[in-house]
């Protein structure tokens, strides 16, 4: 019959935390939403490869591109990995 102590209570799933970067030039302020990301000009490991995908891309708080934005940043220790599987290949 199994003794012991009784498995622990299952506790619900923490909630989703997703980071929305851009989304085409909107710009959203809410309480729950802010779009742009607003730490987005701050972090080399966003900007360093979106600027690879999307440099011309202008931010649209504050009227750069990302490429001069990721530019401007700190780029050690970030390391841009190309994935085959994903249709971008070698240079």
């Amino acid at each position: 019959m199994g003794g012991g102590a009784p498995p622990p209570p299952l506790r619900p799933p923490p909630p989703l935390d997703l980071d929305i970067l851009l989304y085409a030039s909107e710009v959203v302020a809410t309480p729950r939403l802010t779009i742009p990301h607003a730490s987005l000009p701050e972090r080399a490991f966003v900007l360093v490869p979106l600027a690879e995908i999307a440099g011309g891309w202008e931010h649209p708080g504050l009227g750069r591109s990302i490429g001069d934005l990721a530019a401007d940043i700190d780029p050690t220790g970030v390391r841009v990995t190309n994935l085959p599987f994903m249709g971008v290949h070698e240079r």
